[in-house]
């Protein structure tokens, strides 16, 4: 028997187990979301505030402690957030928000349920984007919005050496990943600011679920 036959006739099980104990060791290499960056949320929901519209479910992805939440609860939308942090998901119930540790890549919500998905700085966190943007599109209904932001390549962060950040991808690789999960890309922006080490680049994304 050859490898390749040997490897197709290994128990399904074992492969997504293998994977799960994978995902699992990932957990360890989250931290707590760091504080003080409203000003650049804000930014983000200037951009599709004529999207939002007041019942609106909403998903944030990677929600950390609960800022943008706030922000859209204030908007009269319902937002959930969900992260694999303990310590994030605790600070943002005293809040009041809803949210639930989940994988981003593994969602537990019926199809189409929400109406906007803000991924703002997650999918960087993604092992395999093209399957968690598949999934971002699975959750979305029809026309839905989808707002991404992720850091840009070889600025001076060096986002790619980050411990955690395992998708770190030119602004048309991220572009061609929406695109190929059955979005439309409705506009793109990139956000650079000076930093005292230097350039600092992230790629802004708006995106609707094709119809």
């Amino acid at each position: 028997m050859k490898m390749n036959e040997l490897y197709l006739d290994m128990p399904t099980i074992d492969k997504f187990e293998r994977l799960e104990r994978f995902l699992e060791e990932r957990k360890g290499d989250t931290v707590p979301e760091a504080t003080g960056n409203a000003y650049f949320m804000q930014e983000g929901i200037d951009v599709i505030q004529n999207k939002i519209k007041i019942g609106d479910r909403i998903l944030d992805v990677g929600c950390g402690k609960g800022v943008a939440l706030k922000m859209f609860r204030y908007l009269g939308t319902r937002p959930i957030g969900i992260t694999i942090n303990d310590e994030d998901k605790a600070i943002a119930e005293t809040e009041g928000d809803d949210v639930r540790i989940m994988d981003m890549s593994f969602l537990d919500f019926d199809d189409n349920y929400f109406d906007g998905i803000w991924a703002r700085h997650c999918l960087e966190h993604s092992i395999f984007p093209y399957f968690t943007l598949h999934e971002f599109n699975r959750v979305l209904k029809p026309g839905g919005w989808m707002y991404v932001e992720v850091p840009g390549v070889n600025t001076c962060s060096q986002h790619e050496l980050n411990r955690n950040h395992y998708s770190v991808l030119t602004a048309e690789m991220w572009a061609s990943l929406i695109l190929r999960t059955n979005f439309q890309i409705c506009g793109s922006y990139a956000l650079s600011f000076d930093l005292p080490t230097g350039k600092e680049i992230y790629y802004r994304i708006l995106a609707e679920k094709m119809i």
